[in-house]
């Protein structure tokens, strides 16, 4: 006997993950299924949720393609939500340009269901459930939680809780439009350390900073300001990178460890220093490049490189393009489309 082999994709979107799958069945065993998985039908009660859901549909050419996702009707008007027994905004959802909610309930429409077609954008149509659909189900990253935020003396710190070694920590900060934290000061550490005592589901024990160790010197990473020897707790260990350890909160000091070790990270908005006259690091396809913000003329921006003992990016293949573009696209907020200073 010969099975099909069902396909499904995931989207990720703030820990929840969005599982797409392409065979049909009934909205009771969609729900069923989605169970099986430990996730439930999806709920898109918030606008963004619904544009995420949308852009998939786009990218993977799923136009027209119905998919049941976690609400039918209760009575003859209420639509809820199952999982949460929360009505849904029909008003909410029609007051977006891109989300459409078909009014043809009738008496045998009790299961509703999300489709995309051309540039219409998210229609949601009510069908009879008994109807074979595709589904979508959702589940909740529960090894994540809810990036926290704190101020600390005008200073804005955000910890992001994903494993990660220290050059990667330093890159996620700038995919979020960060950069990674300097603590510089004890009352910072104070501040940041009971935050991290803090936090649910669990207290966290360590993080990366953007302390690191260059040429026998320790220095903060984003302003290249040195730190002093008194703040490192273990300076006879192994290690080129720094941690904020909470247990280290009475003493004021951070830990040198290996920086291939995988911690969260504290983040910070970047000073307006950093982002007038320091080039950000940027790892892209395996390749380290330097992006200066600010335009420069060009043999200015030779004279950077050099300092920088890098030299002006070739675009010799279109690999190094996409690499570019990649950049340019993660800059765009700060990219005026002037002269600018990429360093290779």
């Amino acid at each position: 006997m010969n099975f099909r082999h069902f396909q499904s994709k995931t989207v990720v979107l703030d820990y929840i993950h969005y599982t797409f799958y392409d065979y049909r069945v009934t909205w009771d065993e969609a729900q069923i299924i989605c169970s099986g998985h430990k996730s439930n039908l999806a709920i898109l009660d918030v606008e963004k949720e619904a544009l995420i859901i949308s852009e998939y549909f786009s990218k993977m050419n799923e136009e027209g393609v119905q998919f049941w996702i976690g609400s039918r009707l209760l009575g003859s008007r209420n639509w809820i939500w199952t999982t949460s027994n929360k009505q849904v905004d029909l008003n909410k959802i029609n007051e977006t340009s891109t989300i459409k909610f078909l009014n043809s309930m009738n008496d045998v429409s009790y299961c509703l269901t999300v489709s995309h077609k051309n540039h219409q954008g998210i229609t949601f149509t009510p069908i009879q459930c008994d109807e074979f659909r595709s589904f979508i189900c959702q589940k909740n990253d529960l090894n994540y939680s809810t990036p926290a935020s704190i101020e600390v003396n005008d200073k804005v710190f955000t910890f992001y809780p994903e494993k990660l070694s220290w050059m990667q920590a330093v890159v996620y900060c700038r995919h979020q439009g960060l950069q990674i934290a300097e603590v510089s000061s004890a009352f910072e550490i104070e501040n940041l350390s009971l935050e991290m005592l803090r936090m649910r589901p669990k207290a966290i024990e360590s993080t990366w900073i953007g302390g690191h160790r260059k040429n026998y010197v320790w220095k903060w990473l984003p302003s290249g300001k040195n730190i002093s020897e008194n703040y490192i707790a273990n300076p006879e260990k192994y290690g080129e990178c720094l941690i904020l350890d909470r247990h280290m909160i009475k003493l004021s000091t951070f830990l040198r460890v290996s920086c291939n070790k995988k911690f969260g990270v504290w983040c910070q908005t970047p000073t307006e220093e950093f982002q007038a006259t320091k080039p950000a690091l940027i790892n892209v396809s395996n390749c380290s490049y330097l992006i200066g913000i600010s335009p420069v003329p060009w043999e200015k921006a030779y004279r950077l490189c050099l300092e920088n003992n890098a030299t002006l990016a070739i675009l010799d293949s279109f690999e190094t393009m996409n690499d570019m573009m990649k950049i340019m696209f993660d800059k765009r907020d700060n990219i005026n489309h002037r002269t600018k200073t990429i360093l290779d």
